[in-house]
């Protein structure tokens, strides 16, 4: 990860405080977590494959960007639905607001890469690996292309401009 933090002059610091929480919060060891190795050979592997897709070059690293997004999509879409089916509607409400911050990362990769000259951002025809699986952009429940506009109750925090290099000290 150190690598393409590098590479893409990403701010890691961002990424440091999400897991010094979660080494907080469960009375874990930042040092038994090395990064990139999971117990489960089945995300260990889709770690790797994602991680030398993501090497390529900063195109393919935003393809990996709006796969990852697409899958948290869907699937908190089924969370939803089950909180929903529960009637657990705080859960319902947090699972919410994570989707909400995934479409507004997948909008995010999605400008990215158009403004590095990939016409269509994310969606590649035929590309089922960007999309989710019925091949198709993120929804809403209608049908609508969800943008990143169509959420009244998120609020943007990041200061990027589109072209994947998240929040950084003295960019406005």
């Amino acid at each position: 990860m150190q690598s393409l933090v590098q590479r893409y002059n990403l701010n890691a610091s961002d990424l440091t405080d999400v897991n010094a929480t979660v080494v907080d919060e469960n009375n874990m060891s930042a040092t038994s977590m090395p990064q990139g190795v999971y117990d489960i050979q089945k995300i260990q592997d889709l770690y790797n494959s994602l991680y030398a897709l993501g090497e390529n070059s900063q195109q393919d690293a935003l393809k990996v960007g709006c796969m990852v997004e697409v899958t948290d999509i869907t699937d908190l879409d089924k969370y939803i639905t089950q909180a929903q089916e529960s009637n657990a509607a705080d859960v319902e409400a947090a699972f919410n607001v994570l989707r909400d911050g995934s479409y507004r990362h997948y909008w995010a990769f999605d400008r990215a890469l158009k403004n590095i000259g990939i016409t269509n951002g994310c969606y590649y025809e035929g590309d089922t690996l960007l999309t989710n699986k019925e091949g198709i952009y993120p929804q809403e429940e209608n049908g609508e292309r969800y943008d990143e506009n169509v959420s009244n109750n998120s609020q943007r925090n990041g200061n990027g401009q589109g072209y994947g290099y998240g929040r950084q000290q003295g960019r406005q």
